[in-house]
């Protein structure tokens, strides 16, 4: 009976102020309550930093390396940096949930799920992401170059893996498609 009281939580009674405040305390202080916790808050603000720096650092890494040894467009170069920081980030993130005891396997097929119902339902933005990949992979142009594709001519503004922003002649800014363009 008394290791299930021990395990179940702690049972407040506020009707008694002095009570109350000394089985707060005694969570507080003791090391299976406040004080395991706080060092998991602490492990976990510590993985999410040490997280964010090796992202950060890794991405201007792999960024300084793209630009000086491999011939990438800059939109090449810019995705992959950032994608490699996000997933790190990402990754880190789901590390740092553990040291706060939380299992993440759960979420894990919650995020999978989810991820072939969106699949399904983004059909056409899929195929514009897709095609985005292969313009970046076979770069036909590049962000500054006069283009014509899509029957819009324009300045190549910037490119995203959905959509390539056209400065027009006469100062339109156009948003086509990457499926258009490759297409």
């Amino acid at each position: 009976r008394l290791y299930s009281l021990a395990i179940s939580g702690v049972e407040l009674d506020t009707s008694d102020a002095q009570a109350a405040w000394s089985t707060i305390v005694g969570w507080f202080t003791s090391k299976e309550g406040g004080q395991r916790w706080g060092w998991n808050l602490l492990k976990f603000v510590l993985t999410m930093v040490v997280s964010y720096v090796v992202a950060r650092l890794l991405a201007a890494v792999v960024n300084w390396l793209l630009d000086r040894n491999i011939n990438l467009s800059q939109l090449a170069e810019i995705l992959i940096s950032g994608t490699i920081r996000n997933v790190l980030m990402l990754v880190g993130f789901a590390v740092a949930l553990t040291t706060l005891e939380i299992d993440v396997a759960p979420i894990l097929a919650a995020i999978g799920a989810t991820g072939l119902v969106v699949g399904l339902a983004l059909q056409g933005t899929l195929s514009n992401f897709a095609s985005g990949l292969m313009i970046l992979v076979n770069r036909p142009f590049d962000v500054g170059d006069v283009v014509t594709a899509a029957g819009v001519t324009g300045k190549v503004h910037k490119m995203n893996l959905v959509s390539t922003k056209f400065h027009t002649f006469d100062n339109q800014a156009i948003y086509v498609p990457n499926n258009e363009i490759w297409n």
